[in-house]
């Protein structure tokens, strides 16, 4: 676990949301909010940290809270029926999950974490309150429907058709580019390789290779890019 900023309970890794102050305000689900609500907001509301490999909900589980992600990413996998496990969708900063819950359904996938991650969770009944008060949040609410359904077909486009090398620089350049690079820990290779629909040898391969041609750097366990126009054009090819 990294270590803990003040504030945080050591003992399950928790504290009250701030969400008045919160450094992806501008960018989450709740950006159209004014002070007020916010504070309404905030009570129920806790913030976690979790490592790596940690499942948050089950599909098909009976769900009682939403998530905003902080930090982090965070994969949501469906069972097909022989049993296998796809990824259908990756959530990262500011990214919303379990809005299924507000329609009265179970989850729809397992999200289980792929890096350390920081996390709000945020009951439905706060969300439900939220979307009754105020027009402006149904509409971000709708707007997050349509990210969620967007991010699942770059899933299906961008990590799941091409060749090996494009579908990889895609994940770097979609998760690793936003200027934040260096709060991002690598996903472990098993993880890219289920991402990627590779072998764990090719994944590890692929890494090795972009890292010795100088596109990324990876330190401690966490990858920055180096070369984002060479990458770019691998991704595109």
């Amino acid at each position: 676990m990294n270590k803990l900023t003040p504030g945080w309970n050591r003992r399950n890794c928790t504290k009250r949301a701030d969400c008045i102050d919160c450094d992806i305000r501008k960018s989450a689900l709740f950006s159209t909010l004014s002070e007020a609500e916010l504070i309404y907001l905030v009570q129920p509301v806790l913030t976690f940290q979790h490592e790596a490999h940690i499942r948050l909900y089950e599909e098909g589980e009976a769900g009682s809270h939403a998530y905003t992600v902080r930090k982090g990413i965070i994969k949501l996998v469906k069972t097909i029926p022989n049993g296998e496990q796809r990824i259908v969708r990756l959530a990262s900063r500011s990214d919303f999950i379990g809005l299924e819950i507000l329609l009265a359904q179970p989850y729809r996938h397992t999200a289980i974490s792929i890096t350390p991650i920081e996390i709000c969770k945020i009951p439905v009944e706060v969300l439900k309150g939220l979307d009754e008060r105020n027009p402006s949040f149904s509409q971000q609410l709708m707007t997050r429907w349509q990210k969620n359904v967007d991010d699942a077909e770059s899933v299906i486009t961008d990590l799941s058709t091409g060749k090996a090398a494009s579908r990889l620089a895609h994940l770097i350049l979609r998760y690793f580019s936003d200027g934040l690079a260096e709060v991002w820990n690598s996903p472990a290779r098993d993880d890219i390789a289920s991402m990627l629909g590779v072998t764990t040898e090719t994944a590890s391969r692929l890494m090795a290779e972009f890292k010795r041609e100088g596109l990324i750097s990876e330190e401690h366990g966490r990858i920055a890019i180096q070369d984002f126009v060479a990458l770019k054009s691998i991704a595109d090819d």
